[in-house]
Formats: C-alpha cells, structure tokens, sequence
C-alpha cells in the first residue's frame, strides 16, 4: 500500500513541475504605462540574443549606421556634447543627406526630421534610427525640467520590446536599454528594461525622470529620414 501511495504522490509533482514549463508571467498594474507584452524568460548569456557581435543584416545606411556606434562605444571617445557631433560623422559615413550639421543643434535636425515624415513617438524603433532624449541633464541651468531634446543616440539592437542605443550621457559613450512606453522600473524579472540615462543631482526638481525609457522623446526613422526607402546600394 505503501508503495503505491509513494508512487502516486511522485507522480503528481511530476505533473505540476512539468506545467510551471509552459507558464508566461504577465505584468500588469502600476509598472506600465500601457500594455506590456509579457517577456518569456529563457536563459540568455547577454541582454541580447544572438549577441551584439552578429553582423547586422539590413540596408547598407542602417549598416553604417549601427557599426559606426558600436565603434564609437569601443573607443569611448570623450567628447564635449550628447552625442550632436557624432550623429553628424555617422550621417556623414552612412552617406545618408541629412542637410543638417551638429552647430544647427538637435531641434533643427528634428526640424528636417517632420519635413521629412521621419520622426516618430510611437511604432519599433529598428537598429540605426536615431533615438531622441529630453531632459538628461540641466542644460539651461535655470533647475526646472525643460531641457528639451538634450541628447540624442543610435538605436543599435533590439529584442522585442527592448532597445538598445549609444549615447553619450556626460562625455563618454554608453549603451542604454530603454523601453518606451513600458515599465517604469529599471528592471523587470531580474532583466534590465530601462537603464539610468540621467546622472542624479542635489539639484535635480521634484518628479525628475532618471530612466531611459522616461526621457524618451521619440525617434527619427531612418527609411524616410534617408529619403530612398533604405535599399540596398
């Protein structure tokens, strides 16, 4: 007896572990602004599978585009802006005419950007669009939050949801996670979501965001931006 006994019991745990398999969690509540898709978890060596180093498959100024940032995240560079004087050397290499130069500042690129019907605050942001940030830091100096368009970056991966961008957020390039419009957390199921793009201060205002995906101001596609539907050349 009680050899069957023991026999029924371990078979019903096999049963039960065998269903916590198939189980997706989902997220739901205070951490989204709006819908999250649920992220399956699944073992990973990196944030991004297949890793970064996978030659990107895609148009040839999206290429460019997304080589030249990885590059100039492995030189760390210092430079003595966010990031306006590399997307003008990118562009430039990409062989994408922009019109635009770093001294006419972001706001006139974003300008060229609408005229174009390139710029973006919804939809998938694909690796070599250009990724726009408000607020990173109190570039005016008067201690409020309206520093509008102070950085901007090159989306370089992404993995559902997830992007992945250079950017300068001081003098030093940096990869950032961001997903826009997601949680507000930083992470979610021991992944990162959304990494620390603006450097805290004393300073800083009450309700200041710090989260990449909280000071998000939208991104310039860069199919309409380039004007030739990106083919390949």
């Amino acid at each position: 007896m009680w050899r069957w006994i023991f026999i029924i019991i371990c078979s019903g745990l096999a049963a039960s572990c065998g269903a916590s398999d198939s189980w997706t969690p989902r997220y739901h509540g205070a951490l989204s602004t709006t819908s999250w898709k649920a992220l399956t978890p699944r073992p990973r060596t990196s944030l991004f599978d297949p890793p970064l180093s996978r030659p990107f498959e895609g148009c040839e100024p999206r290429k460019k585009m997304v080589e030249g940032a990885l590059e100039l995240y492995e030189q760390a560079a210092v430079g003595d802006d966010f990031g306006q004087k590399d997307l003008e050397r990118l562009l430039d290499e990409a062989e994408i005419r922009a019109g635009w130069t770093a001294s006419r500042g972001i706001a006139s690129l974003v300008s060229t950007a609408k005229r174009r019907d390139a710029l973006e605050h919804e939809g998938d942001i694909r690796p070599g669009d250009i990724v726009l940030f408000h607020n990173v830091a109190d570039h005016n100096g008067n201690g409020l939050n309206d520093d509008w368009l102070g950085a901007v970056g090159v989306a370089v991966a992404r993995d559902g949801e997830l992007v992945e961008a250079v950017v300068r957020t001081k003098n030093a390039p940096r990869k950032v996670v961001l997903s826009p419009g997601g949680p507000r957390a930083r992470t979610l199921d021991n992944r990162v979501v959304n990494s620390y793009l603006r450097i805290p201060s004393r300073d800083d205002p009450p309700q200041t965001d710090y989260l990449a995906g909280r000071l998000y101001a939208g991104h310039i596609d860069l199919d309409s931006f380039f004007g030739q539907g990106c083919k390949k050349r």
